[in-house]
C-alpha cells in the first residue's frame, strides 16, 4: 500500500497485477515438491515421510449408486494441513526471483499480487 501511496503522491506510474493460478493445488506435481524440499535441505527421514504421504493416493467417489475409483499422482490435498505448505514450496522459487527488484510481490496460496512503480517519475 505504501508503494501505491508514494506513487500517487509523486504522480508516477504504478502498475498492479493480480494473478490467480488456476488449478494450482490440483496440479502441483509431487516430484517437484520433493525436489524443492530436498533443495532446502529437508531431513531425509522427513522427505521419506512426505513421499510416502504423497505416493499411491487414490480418489474414491460414491454418488447416486455409482462408484468411481481413480489413482492420482499430483495435487496438494485441499483442506489438509500440509497442502498450503506443499504449494508454498513450489511457489517459493518464483518469489525468490523477484527479491532484488523494485517490485513488491505478495502471495497467498495461489493468488499473487505484483506492484511496481517507476521510481523516477519517467515513463
Amino acid at each position: 500500500m505504501a508503494l501505491i501511496k508514494k506513487g500517487l503522491k509523486e504522480k508516477s506510474i504504478v502498475v498492479l497485477v493480480s494473478l490467480e493460478i488456476e488449478g494450482a493445488f490440483d496440479n502441483a506435481w509431487w516430484p517437484d515438491i520433493i525436489n524443492e524440499l530436498h533443495s532446502k535441505n529437508v531431513d531425509a527421514s522427513m522427505l521419506k515421510l512426505i513421499n510416502s504421504y504423497l505416493s499411491e493416493r487414490e480418489i474414491h467417489l460414491k454418488y447416486a449408486g455409482q462408484e468411481i475409483n481413480k489413482s492420482t499422482n499430483r495435487g496438494c490435498i485441499q483442506g489438509s494441513t500440509c497442502g498450503p505448505m506443499f504449494w508454498n514450496t513450489l511457489l517459493d522459487p518464483l518469489l525468490q526471483t523477484t527479491e532484488n527488484t523494485q517490485a513488491h510481490v505478495q502471495a497467498i496460496a495461489d493468488d499473487i499480487l505484483i506492484i511496481a512503480s517507476n521510481q523516477d517519475g519517467q515513463n
